[in-house]
């Protein structure tokens, strides 16, 4: 049987509204990298909304995966960073915890009320 973990989290547009560069709960939670991407929106809570979801929706894909250690104790909202690929592809990066071996793959969306974003990981294929 493959070790998988899926997480899913959604937030609220508004509670991102009254944040601005150099806050410091975004400083404490968004990368430099991510901020820079939000920030160069016309309306960024949308996107700030989404990637906080991502972050939260990876951290509860990697509790219920099968690794050695107690992951969710040790991962920080900045050891995960959001990105996009050329492509305009959200996809991960996630420092600090063992995943080789494993896939992450993170779907992302937003409107003007809500981010909502889920994360699988999986096992790679041998």
């Amino acid at each position: 049987m493959t070790d998988f973990g899926v997480g899913v989290d959604i937030e609220s547009v508004d509670r991102f509204r009254k944040y601005r560069p150099g806050d410091p709960f975004l400083s404490r939670v968004f990368t430099h990298v991510e901020l820079d991407y939000c920030f160069s929106k016309a309306s960024p809570a949308p996107h700030l909304a989404a990637r906080f979801a991502a972050k939260e929706a990876i951290i509860k894909a990697l509790y219920n995966i099968n690794i050695k250690e107690d992951v969710t104790l040790k991962v920080n909202y900045k050891y995960i960073e959001i990105f996009n690929t050329a492509r305009g592809v959200p996809i991960a990066r996630v420092k600090g915890v063992p995943m080789a071996g494993l896939t992450l793959r993170i779907s992302l969306s937003h409107n003007d009320d809500y981010g909502i974003a889920y994360a699988v990981i999986a096992e790679e294929k041998a």
